[in-house]
């Protein structure tokens, strides 16, 4: 079995009886197959949906075993573009709902946004960014809105 969480706009798209392609670290040059066998009719507390996944070992000649790490790779229609930002961009927390971004004439602008799902260390972004604007992620205590900035390399 291999357990997976999917978020509510995946799990909507998931249903039991679903082939999955799995992959692994462990035998990277194999690639396994699994059927969806169960998933939670509920969202855990990161509001991700467990998913439970049959792995078929019997015609590999190799197989995966309890403890060892996969990816399921779920086949989905194109979907737009995420916008996603570090946790930590928010001025004081994801719940100020605001960030400063870099302006083109290197200024730090005072940006309203709409957060979605935490994925991890990630905050998706719903409204308020566009991909490739530059988001300041380190340092919000000490800007103040039109205040010059200069990138700084990690």
């Amino acid at each position: 079995k291999l357990n997976v969480t999917a978020s509510e706009s995946q799990v909507v798209q998931i249903k039991p009886g679903d082939k999955v392609k799995i992959t692994s670290t462990v035998f990277p040059e194999e690639e396994f197959s699994g059927t969806v066998n169960f998933i939670a009719v509920k969202a855990d507390k990161t509001l991700n949906y467990p998913v439970e996944i049959l792995v078929d070992n019997n015609s590999q000649k190799v197989g995966l075993r309890a403890g060892m790490y996969a990816t399921a790779h779920f086949q989905f229609p194109e979907q737009d573009p995420v916008v996603l930002i570090p946790r930590g961009s928010f001025v004081g927390s994801v719940s100020s709902r605001e960030v400063y971004v870099m302006s083109a004439d290197s200024l730090a602008q005072i940006r309203q946004v709409t957060p979605g799902r935490i994925i991890g260390e990630q905050v998706e972004i719903l409204q308020g960014l566009t991909p490739g604007e530059m988001v300041i992620t380190s340092g919000q205590i000490n800007l103040t809105d039109g205040v010059k900035v200069a990138p700084q390399s990690n």
